[in-house]
Order: C-alpha cells, then sequence, then structure tokens
C-alpha cells in the first residue's frame, strides 16, 4: 500500500491497470526479498531455494528455523511480562472501563467506575453500573478505581 500511496495513484484521476499490476508485482518482490530474522533468510530464499538477489543456492533447515523461532517468541513473551503486575479482582471492587478513545487528549477510560458483580478464571469479570450490566469483558481492558476523598 505503502508503494500504491507514494506512486499516488490513489490520487490519480485515471488508473491504468499495467500500472497497478507493475507495482504489485514490485511490492511482492520486496516482501520477498526482505531479510527475516527468524529464517536468517529472506522469505524467497526459503521458498525458491536460492538468494533472491544473487544467484546463490539456500538451504533452509526447517528444524533450526522453528527452534529459533520459538526462541524469539520465549524471549518476546519474558520481555512482554516484565511490566505487567499481578492483580487480583474480587467481587464489588469498582474498575473504571477503557473505552478506546479516538481522541488523544481524552482519557481512554469512561469516567465513572463500574462495580465487578462476578470473576471468571479465564482472565473476565463481570461489571455493572446502577441497572446497567456489561457483558464479561477481559481484565486488561479496566483498571482499579481509586476513590479521591479521603476520610
Amino acid at each position: 500500500m505503502n508503494m500504491l500511496r507514494t506512486a499516488k495513484l490513489n490520487m490519480a484521476k485515471t488508473v491504468i491497470t499495467s500500472d497497478i499490476d507493475a507495482y504489485i508485482h514490485d511490492a511482492s518482490w520486496a516482501i520477498r526479498s526482505t531479510y527475516h530474522t527468524v529464517l536468517k533468510a529472506s522469505p524467497g530464499s526459503a521458498i525458491f531455494g536460492r538468494d533472491m538477489l544473487f544467484n546463490i543456492p539456500y538451504i533452509a533447515n526447517w528444524y533450526k528455523i522453528g527452534e529459533r523461532g520459538q526462541i524469539l517468541t520465549d524471549q518476546n513473551n519474558v520481555r512482554e511480562n516484565k511490566s505487567r503486575r499481578d492483580f487480583d479482582h474480587e467481587v464489588g471492587m469498582k474498575v473504571l472501563i477503557d473505552h478506546e478513545s479516538l481522541l488523544k487528549a481524552e482519557s481512554p477510560y469512561k469516567k465513572e467506575p463500574w462495580t465487578i458483580t462476578q470473576v471468571y478464571t479465564n482472565g473476565t469479570i463481570r461489571v455493572q453500573n446502577g441497572a446497567i450490566l456489561d457483558s464479561r469483558i477481559n481484565i486488561q481492558r479496566v483498571k482499579p478505581f481509586h476513590d479521591s476523598v479521603k476520610e
């Protein structure tokens, strides 16, 4: 899409089919010839058995590629889970729900707190606000509500 956008085909009054075909051909070649960290080669090299730029044979060791992919996945999981905090949601606790705000300056959380009515073991909860009962939502969409009034 970026190649089409930079070629300004999306702003042209008329588009010739051969132009689109040429850009799709170029974009697919660029994808096939880009180096991939898991493969330690380009996808085209792994599939076609030769380098995409030079006429050099490439033999893919799919077992090693699978092992390398698993190692990278495990490393990414460890890195992403470092910032997670253990938190136990309990019935009666008040939370704010992420409503995926589209405005940059607006808080992504709804302003009014919701009360947890049920906690499930699969990482979801059921919340209620007055007479409004929300369906199951993932605990990643909520954050604890802290009342700013101090006694």
